[in-house]
């Protein structure tokens, strides 16, 4: 055992692993954030509802069919590198990615080949070349998942960061490019392509540097069997995520809505809804990096870890989706135009019935982590079908809005059951006092910007709701009494890995709405 402390004592703290973590996602998660908004609005504005519905139309179909005929591998990457690193076994760890990096391979050249075959049989003539082009585009996007999960499993997030931003950063310039040049959707397509191959590029070479200075090891029959059951599991949960988290919805209002504007419509208020909710999912998804890890050294501070997890992603996302439904139907004019007016009732839909899926995705990894896929499952199929039944009732009387809808239906009725199979499987809680308070100082914000924006238009409204919005949150978080001591001290282990020079003011804010006085009255509780 003595042999073994120094090792361990050299592993950073759990808490500076997650703020670490979180800091790197939060830098992914805005360069992303940033750069999609950027260039989407300015692409939909140039092309149009009719157009881009269809154009949106194929590029998801092509990313659906690149996740799902992953066939769970990078998450199987993921999960096992992490357990296996964290119990000192590289050898193994190493064997496992060349052994995913090798199926993974094989099977995107084989998905890529089958889809280019399907665009010449039945994608309209017009819109073929940028089809082919990101058919192709989902071989550097497959690839890349195995990198990405193993940096992930071995708590390297930062390298995911890196070759994020140099993806980021192409797409961005070729895309400016295509639109000044007149290249239209084929020099978009183009933008795709390239940029996956730059972030694959940018992601394998450093993963390949420090996995083949690990000595090598034969990969045991037994972690294979694993692998494959864990594999098999996974797969089953992508299609289910696909109908019940994704954009399925977009198949029935290509069958039953004449109207391509409605697949603008509703692909355009999901991708603003997408990138609203990676902020609040950058602390889980920090998390998320040591509970993989965690389930192999210590289950109790994983559980603790889950409801932790839980409770800051709704503080940092329910601010938001409230707020962004409230001030939709200005915000949605003045980025994208008039054209793009009836979006706005879908957009606001979409934002409220996402508040329920906040809070998913650490009981999500917890099941993942502990191997306890089976429930997710069963729970995914009832609320799949839900989702299908909603799609076929309210799209044809509503067409995008009914498939927003149906789509947050189903994701509130997985959202709560997940947490109940949770709550039931591990005996833990939510933090109800927290959660009751927060969303009435979210209530209380919510309103004040509706009656602003009742009175103001485009950009008046968006500027007045938005910094109205805001002072309401901060003054209620305080006032509330939201968070309590422990809360801010999880907050201020954030401090060192901000620069110097906002370290101050980072301080006194979290000081403002989590005060001193919060502490001596837990203890005197106590």
């Amino acid at each position: 055992m003595d042999s073994e402390q120094p090792v361990e004592a050299q592993r950073p703290s759990l808490k500076r692993r997650i703020a670490r973590n979180s800091i790197w996602y939060g830098i992914e998660a805005a360069i992303g954030i940033l750069a999609t908004l950027a260039t989407t609005i300015v692409v939909a504005r140039l092309i149009g509802p009719q157009r881009l519905g269809y154009f949106n139309y194929i590029y998801w179909l092509s990313n659906t069919a690149g996740g799902l005929a992953s066939l769970g591998i990078p998450a199987t990457t993921g999960k096992f590198m992490a357990e296996y690193l964290a119990g000192g076994q590289k050898g193994i760890a190493r064997a496992i990615f060349f052994f995913t990096l090798r199926a993974q391979s094989a099977i995107a050249l084989v998905i890529m080949s089958i889809g280019l075959i399907l665009v010449f049989t039945f994608v309209d003539p017009a819109y073929r070349y940028a089809a082919m082009i990101l058919v192709a585009s989902m071989l550097p996007q497959m690839l890349a998942f195995i990198p990405s999960m193993a940096n992930v499993g071995a708590e390297k997030v930062a390298a995911n960061t890196r070759g994020a931003f140099a993806g980021t950063v192409v797409s961005v310039l070729l895309v400016a490019l295509s639109l000044f040049l007149g290249w239209d959707l084929v020099g978009i397509a183009c933008a795709v392509f390239l940029s996956r191959a730059v972030e694959l590029l940018a992601k394998l070479i450093p993963v390949l540097g420090w996995v083949r200075e690990i000595p090598p090891a034969e990969l045991p029959s037994a972690v294979k069997k694993r692998m494959i059951s864990f594999s098999g599991q996974n797969l089953i949960l992508l299609m289910l995520n696909v109908v019940v988290w994704d954009r399925s919805d977009m198949v029935f209002l290509r069958m039953l809505q004449s109207d391509t504007r409605q697949l603008a419509f509703f692909s355009v208020a999901f991708s603003i809804i997408e990138k609203l909710f990676v902020a609040p999912q950058i602390f889980a998804a920090g998390v998320g990096v040591s509970q993989f890890s965690e389930s192999g050294r210590d289950r109790q501070r994983l559980l603790a870890m889950t409801t932790t997890a839980a409770k800051y992603v709704y503080l940092c996302g329910l601010p938001m989706l409230a707020g962004a439904a409230a001030i939709g139907g200005p915000l949605i004019g003045a980025l994208y135009g008039p054209r793009y007016l009836p979006m706005a009732r879908v957009f606001q839909v979409m934002a409220i019935f996402a508040i329920p899926r906040l809070v998913i995705l650490p009981a999500y990894n917890l099941l993942l982590a502990t191997e306890n896929q089976k429930p997710l499952v069963i729970w995914n199929c009832v609320c799949g079908v839900a989702d299908v039944l909603l799609d076929l009732t309210l799209i044809p009387l509503f067409g995008a809005f009914g498939a927003a809808a149906a789509n947050g239906i189903a994701q509130t009725l997985a959202a709560v059951g997940v947490w109940v199979i949770v709550s039931r499987r591990f005996s833990i809680r939510l933090d109800a006092a927290f959660f009751t308070r927060l969303t009435a100082v979210c209530a209380s914000m919510s309103a004040l910007v509706l009656l602003i924006v009742s009175r103001l238009h485009s950009w008046p409204a968006v500027a007045a709701g938005t910094g109205a919005g805001i002072a309401v949150f901060v003054l209620g978080l305080r006032f509330a009494s939201v968070l309590a001591a422990e809360d801010r001290e999880r907050l201020l282990t954030l401090e060192p890995q901000l620069p110097a020079r906002i370290r101050t003011l980072f301080r006194e804010f979290v000081m403002f709405i989590a005060p001193q006085r919060q502490t001596r009255q837990v203890i005197g509780r106590e």
